[in-house]
């Protein structure tokens, strides 16, 4: 089964019951919107009721992430390090995430990690290119950088150079 694109916010409490209660066997692959609202019990409950989830895709709503923005992140962390077969990570409106997070996360699963997006991005570091260099099974990197009054940030280009990129 594929649960996705789902606006979480609206019905949290009984998605986070839902997940859960399918003890998500079955469950590969997770994809939500508008996770800005929740807490790190939803990711708990990922973690302790998908172990076999290989892909999650996250949208997160940049209003509403500032609540515990320091538990949430661990137990994202979390998730991806105990999912063992997670191999695929989509983050959407992810400007609030620092870029050391996006390290942590990538370190936490370089060695199966093989689809990584990030969109609606803070600006990549050299640091960042190195790490993702280390992800010996990476197939597809997809990057969006934040676009303000539609014109990408003056800096994308020299981030997305040639030399950082070569790591890859």
């Amino acid at each position: 089964p594929e649960i996705t694109q789902v606006p979480i916010g609206y019905f949290l409490e009984d998605i986070a019951k839902d997940v859960a209660i399918l003890k998500g066997e079955r469950v590969r692959e997770i994809g939500f919107s508008y996770c800005g609202n929740i807490d790190q019990y939803f990711f708990e409950q990922i973690t302790n009721n998908c172990p076999h989830l290989e892909s999650l895709e996250l949208g997160f709503d940049p209003a509403q992430c500032e609540l515990d923005l320091s538990a949430k992140k661990q137990k994202l962390i979390a998730l991806v390090r105990q999912c063992t077969r997670l191999h695929t990570l989509k983050i959407s409106q992810c400007s609030y995430l620092s870029t050391q997070f996006i390290k942590e996360i990538i370190e936490a699963c370089s060695s199966r990690l093989m689809h990584l997006e990030l969109y609606e991005s803070n600006l990549l570091s050299n640091e960042f290119f190195a790490n993702l260099a280390k992800c010996s099974r990476l197939k597809t990197f997809k990057f969006k950088p934040i676009i303000t009054k539609f014109k990408t940030h003056p800096r994308a280009g020299a981030i997305l150079s040639k030399d950082n990129l070569k790591h890859l």
